[in-house]
């Protein structure tokens, strides 16, 4: 309420709140970090980190964890009053940014499921790519982001957080930990969807799929460039529209 307070004052006074000493939050791709990259995969891992991967009680920690993270893009819970729906023994997790039009934009990480690389580096690119949206002009189409649990495809088509009809194009996010990112076109869904990832690794699943073991700083390099491919002309052309 402070910082309102001092925004509005600002904005009286004609001069930028910086100078009132209220720091202003990076946006757009300026918000994408390497060190929001690494606490949100050591988030994932710490959740589910052996023995205890396999644990429901694991899972609930991790879905709660993206939940808060969610929350804080003040993204919307896109399943009715929730962001979790029931995927086996484990939940597919969405929240919505509302668009000014009835189409709709869907970026779904695939959790692999163990590792970094694997299963939590897509849901940390996720969260980042939903923070880079946070506090922007509201877009022309509305944007979905999810995490889509290991095996959780069929319950997500079923039941969709939009229907299927409203969604223009779908971006999946597949392991990011490789020097080279790739755009590929695959079928998900039951349509064509778009593939980001630097590909498959012989690590993946294994104890050498590891957080040490990812580049931060390249993975920061790969996400704003996808957003700037991806996302940014959703907000450029509300913008230009005035909305």
């Amino acid at each position: 309420m402070r910082a309102l307070s001092v925004l509005i004052a600002a904005a009286l006074a004609g001069c930028p709140a910086e100078q009132l000493g209220v720091p202003i939050p990076p946006r757009g791709e300026a918000a994408i970090s390497q060190e929001d990259l690494q606490r949100d995969t050591w988030l994932m891992l710490s959740a589910g980190a052996e023995p205890q991967a396999s644990s429901r009680a694991a899972r609930e920690v991790a879905a709660e964890r993206l939940e808060q993270r969610l929350e804080q893009m003040d993204l919307e819970p896109a399943f009715g009053g929730s962001f979790r729906q029931q995927a086996g023994q484990d939940w597919n997790l969405c929240g919505r940014l509302q668009g000014s039009e009835p189409s709709t934009v869907l970026v779904a990480a695939l959790d692999g499921g163990g590792g970094a690389d694997l299963g939590a580096s897509p849901v940390a690119a996720l969260i980042s790519l939903a923070r880079a949206t946070d506090g922007l002009a509201r877009p022309r189409r509305s944007l979905l982001f999810c995490r889509v649990a290991p095996g959780g495809a069929p319950s997500l088509q079923d039941s969709p957080p939009a229907p299927w009809g409203s969604v223009e194009r779908i971006l999946l996010l597949g392991p990011m930990g490789g020097a080279e990112l790739g755009t590929q076109a695959i079928q998900a869904f039951g349509r064509e969807a778009s593939l980001a990832s630097t590909g498959p690794s012989p690590v993946h699943g294994t104890e050498a799929d590891g957080m040490e073991r990812l580049d931060y700083r390249r993975l920061a390099s790969h996400l704003r460039q996808l957003y700037r491919s991806q996302l940014a002309s959703e907000f450029s052309e509300a913008a230009a529209q005035g909305r």
